[in-house]
């Protein structure tokens, strides 16, 4: 129809970095656009690559979203969902779809026990048996989208693109479609919950905060307690080699070393030589300081993550909602902290001060005293941190 897709993606309150507001706002639009520009730029010989498969298509096209600063989940599936409206016949999200944080809850509840933490892998298994059913009332399910896209094609016939959506073959529903599904269910549950119950909402319906592309690498990671490392088996690696990240140097903190295998997993995700990524497990190590942090538990270990791998200049961003209920975002940096994993600590630390109910003027205050309590540590071109000695 040529209208834009309005989601929660494009209402995010950007992070502070000019203290006019209007001036901050304009800024993150430009930066925001930049980057996606330069996102449409590598993505466009995937979507016209002749000889890859849709499946891989859709791999590479969601881990490239993914890796842009500020992207997630929900925008890999919002813009995968867009280029899949523009050209329906690569049939990108036939097989696959990235599953939003709103399509999560419905996701869950529905496989049960089934469930395996994978939301890419269980969207596949319920598709599988949506599709395979043969019940009465899937019969009339078919029967009646059936019916309901004659209707469209009819009335909206001078709109090819919106035609090419509304031929659904039978037991043939995509992943994309499913997700909507889910969604429009987690609606329906909520609305059971306010109106027979009088409650809020339904608990089970109830979704994590997107917090970028976190799902993958979390699925991977486990801690191998005899060998006192942190591992993961990469995927895509055809030799299955783990790779570990050593606790020992590391004071044996099973989270840090949790964080440091995380940011080889992206860098990986990111087609980067494994030798690289090795270098780049080991700088992490070797740079890490044992000093205050939070407890193991706290829920700023999910929260304060470095935006991106690939941008030396990347920041640990989150928002905190004030008593008063205002909203105040806050962040820390890679070149103010001296690394990848001391702008974390710093931000959880920082995240501990906000819940005390502390204000965001005596939170800079604190992060800028942590700031100078560390040397001083460059960042290499390839995004790695490069160790000096701390001023006396």
């Amino acid at each position: 129809t040529g209208n834009p897709l309005i989601t929660s993606c494009f209402r995010i309150i950007p992070p502070r970095v000019l203290k006019d507001d209007d001036a901050n706002l304009v800024r993150s639009i430009i930066s925001r656009t930049d980057a996606l520009l330069r996102l449409s730029d590598e993505a466009w010989p995937v979507v016209q690559h002749k000889s890859m498969s849709a499946a891989d298509k859709m791999k590479k096209l969601s881990v490239m979203i993914q890796e842009t600063p500020h992207c997630g989940e929900t925008w890999a599936k919002m813009l995968t969902c867009c280029m899949d409206l523009a050209y329906p016949n690569l049939k990108l999200l036939e097989s696959q779809c990235d599953v939003g944080t709103g399509a999560a809850p419905p996701l869950k509840c529905l496989m049960g026990q089934k469930c395996s933490g994978n939301r890419t892998k269980d969207l596949m298994q319920l598709q599988q048996q949506v599709n395979s059913s043969k019940s009465k009332h899937a019969q009339n399910f078919w029967k009646t989208l059936g019916e309901a896209e004659d209707d469209i094609k009819n009335k909206f016939k001078q709109f090819p693109l919106i035609c090419a959506q509304a031929k659904t073959q039978k037991q043939g529903m995509s992943a994309v479609t499913l997700q909507v599904q889910l969604c429009e269910y987690r609606q329906y549950r909520h609305s059971l919950a306010r109106l027979q119950y009088g409650l809020a909402d339904d608990e089970n319906m109830r979704g994590e905060p997107d917090a970028g592309s976190r799902s993958g690498p979390d699925n991977y990671i486990e801690v191998d307690e005899k060998r006192k490392v942190v591992t993961f088996v990469f995927p895509e690696d055809a030799s299955k080699k783990p790779f570990d990240v050593p606790l020992k140097p590391l004071g044996g903190r099973v989270n840090i070393g949790k964080r440091v295998a995380y940011m080889c997993f992206k860098k990986l995700q990111d087609e980067a030589p494994r030798a690289e990524v090795e270098k780049l497990r080991d700088d992490l190590v070797k740079t890490y300081v044992d000093a205050e942090d939070v407890p193991d538990d706290s829920e700023a270990w999910k929260i304060c993550r470095v935006s991106s791998m690939k941008d030396p200049c990347a920041v640990v961003g989150f928002q905190r909602t004030m008593k008063d209920g205002s909203t105040v975002p806050f962040q820390t940096t890679i070149v103010a902290a001296g690394g990848y994993l001391e702008a974390e600590r710093v931000a959880r630390l920082c995240w501990a001060k906000f819940e005390k109910g502390a204000s965001k003027d005596d939170v800079k205050k604190y992060r800028d005293s942590l700031y100078k309590k560390r040397g001083s540590i460059e960042i290499s071109p390839a995004g790695r941190p490069v160790q000096k000695r701390a001023k006396k």
